[in-house]
């Protein structure tokens, strides 16, 4: 079966013209890489069609945290169920997540804040071709963003 995968963000202006920029594609990995990052960044509720879309770490980005140990978890829990309902072109999904402190600094108006990042490494196995693949993400979290 021949596959393409679509790069992100889509361009809807290359279906009118012509030319061979049409569409840009990329590799399965860089397709399911793209799809589960969305997963990570959308909140429920968010996706017009799909309420249930995204993933429940939302909830967390301002709680206080209790335990490095606990949210660490739960977490990785909430990725772990999102991505493996979402993502169908991945099997044996291992998700680990760290949380640290760190300080980002402004420049412009000489200020430090401290924010808590989160590292997440997901390892699975592709279901077409049973290769293992690692997938690599970072969050600053309160409010959530993306390194």
């Amino acid at each position: 079966m021949d596959n393409h995968f679509y790069k992100l963000p889509l361009n809807f202006d290359s279906l009118f013209v012509s030319s061979e920029d049409y569409m840009k594609t990329c590799t399965e990995k860089e397709s399911i890489d793209q799809f589960i990052e969305m997963i990570i960044m959308t909140c429920p509720g968010e996706h017009k069609f799909d309420k249930n879309f995204g993933s429940k770490i939302w909830d967390m980005d301002f709680v206080r945290m209790v335990s490095k140990l606990s949210w660490e978890k739960e977490f990785t829990q909430y990725l772990t169920e999102a991505v493996s309902r979402y993502e169908t072109r991945i099997t044996n999904i291992l998700v680990s997540a760290s949380i640290a402190e760190v300080q980002t600094g402004d420049d412009v108006y000489n200020m430090v804040s401290v924010k808590n990042k989160a590292t997440i490494i997901i390892r699975c196995k592709l279901v077409s071709t049973g290769e293992n693949v690692i997938f690599h993400y970072t969050l600053f979290l309160g409010p959530i963003s993306n390194d």
